[in-house]
């Protein structure tokens, strides 16, 4: 039995909100940066960000 890797690094009540999180970051971030027309780096930035959140609450299951 692998007893190593059968620990949670992180409780499903930080994981959930972190999620939302990214995911709200995405979603409003992109709907904003589009309505002020920000530059293309600056909307990857968002992106980058947002995705950076959802890897988080993923890897650290």
């Amino acid at each position: 039995m692998n007893v190593i890797g059968s620990r949670q690094r992180m409780p499903k009540r930080a994981r959930y909100p972190l999620f939302l999180c990214g995911l709200a970051v995405l979603i409003l971030g992109g709907l904003a940066a589009n309505a002020e027309k920000v530059p293309t780096d600056e909307f990857a930035g968002i992106a980058l960000l947002g995705f950076a959140f959802l890897v988080l609450s993923v890897v650290f299951k």
